[in-house]
């Protein structure tokens, strides 16, 4: 069994196979404005798929200010597979979690 203990300071068990293959779901890169622009091609790449094919770009590129966030997996997808990973069998972990 592993804990998850959340801020309020409460608890909640749960069976884990393994961590780990959740770690590459949460990384996120930031692509600030002055860090990619000595890297002419990639900046006008990442801005054709900016501006041309925002379908593509909109659930994986949040866009703050002149930051760029790139995250490695759309946030529905991390919550489906949290939801196979943890499982409750009187309520949904991910619809409470994304709840708050």
């Amino acid at each position: 069994m592993n804990v998850l203990r959340h801020p309020d300071g409460s608890s909640q068990k749960f069976r884990v196979r393994s961590l780990v293959g959740l770690i590459p779901l949460i990384a996120v890169e930031r692509l600030e404005l002055e860090w990619t622009e000595p890297f002419k091609e990639f900046t006008a790449n990442l801005n054709w798929f900016l501006k041309n094919r925002r379908e593509l770009v909109d659930s994986v590129i949040a866009n703050i200010g002149d930051v760029n966030a790139l995250s490695a997996e759309k946030w529905s997808d991390f919550v489906n597979r949290c939801e196979a990973i943890i499982s409750d069998e009187n309520t949904s972990w991910a619809a409470k979690w994304t709840k708050t």
